[in-house]
This record gives C-alpha cells, sequence and structure tokens, in this order.
C-alpha cells in the first residue's frame, strides 16, 4: 500500500478520533491530533478540484447510452476507471454528480 494512502487513513482515524474527544469534552486530546492531522496532510498529494471533478463525470456520462446516463453505478466506474479514488473525496464525487444530473 502506497505511503499517502496510509497517510490518507491516518487522518480519517484522527478525524473520527478527534469528534469523539470533543463529544467527551476533551478538547485538549482533540486539539493535538488536529495539529498532528495538519501536518501530515501537507505530506499527501492534492485533491481534485469540484471543475476537475465535473469535468471526468461529464465525460463519463457522455461515454454511456443515453439510457444509461442517469445510472449512478456506471458513471461511477467509468468516473474511477479514469480518476484514481485517493485522488478525490469520493463524498464530493457523489455531490456533485447528483448536482449534475438534476441540472439535466
Amino acid at each position: 500500500m502506497p505511503v499517502y494512502l496510509r497517510l490518507d487513513m491516518l487522518t480519517l482515524l484522527q478525524n473520527d478520533a478527534v469528534s469523539k474527544f470533543v463529544q467527551a469534552s476533551r478538547q485538549d486530546l482533540a486539539d493535538g491530533l488536529l495539529q498532528e492531522a495538519a501536518i501530515i496532510e501537507k505530506f499527501l498529494p492534492p485533491l481534485l478540484s469540484a471543475t476537475d471533478i465535473d469535468e471526468a463525470l461529464c465525460q463519463a456520462i457522455a461515454a454511456l447510452p443515453e439510457a444509461a446516463q442517469k445510472s449512478h453505478g456506471q458513471i461511477f466506474k467509468i468516473f474511477y476507471q479514469e480518476i484514481d479514488r485517493s485522488a478525490v473525496d469520493t463524498n464530493l464525487v457523489k455531490q456533485r454528480l447528483n448536482t449534475l444530473l438534476s441540472q439535466k
């Protein structure tokens, strides 16, 4: 597994721990983890912008027959064949796809 994926997973775990520390009123522990996460994130490759995601999604939609152009599964399949999952925020991809499909 590439190092950047491990770092990305570590920041996700830290963010989860931060929310639990905040719920437990342990802001001191949460602040420490937030500082660590900020340092680790400097070493991660940048994520694609919403504009780049939109372009890739539009290309994926255009590659499908018209009857399948609203199928999230088929669109995601084509999208992720071209774009590595580690290069995007998957929640943003879902949000952008919903926005694009609602505009059609």
